[in-house]
């Protein structure tokens, strides 16, 4: 696949055509390009790839890869990295945070077994009251 010039009137373009090998379809497909370099850049890609066959993307992925992009995040191994980084501050924040509210939960304990133990004599009491009486 070459880059050539194509005229149509006033307007040029850069074009390249696919062969069949290449397309979706099985039928030879042309593409038009503003500048050489992008009809070259397409050519090279589908010649390495194997296809010129571009996957679908919704406005919102498109909207979510401008973000990271403009985030410094451009590559899967960068947004691994990243991911991995924030998850891992989150989870520290997490367990600190547990391990401060530690002697509280151990206060709620104390009181919670006090509570079962006033509730056993209580029962005691009121079964011997019954038994009593």
């Amino acid at each position: 696949m070459k880059a050539k010039i194509y005229r149509n009137g006033n307007n040029e373009y850069w074009r390249i055509i696919i062969p069949a090998k290449f397309t979706g379809t099985g039928k030879r497909q042309c593409r038009f390009f503003k500048t050489r370099e992008e009809a070259e850049a397409k050519a090279a890609s589908i010649a390495k790839t194997g296809t010129s066959v571009e996957p679908e993307l919704s406005e919102e992925d498109l909207i979510l890869f401008r973000f990271l992009k403009e985030h410094g995040i451009a590559t899967i191994e960068q947004f691994d990295r990243t991911f991995k980084d924030l998850l891992s501050k989150r989870i520290g924040e997490m367990v600190t945070h547990l391990v401060s509210a530690l002697p509280d939960l151990k206060s709620i304990l104390k009181i919670h077994r006090s509570l079962e133990k006033l509730l056993e004599e209580l029962g005691e009491d009121l079964r011997s009251q019954k038994n009593e009486g």
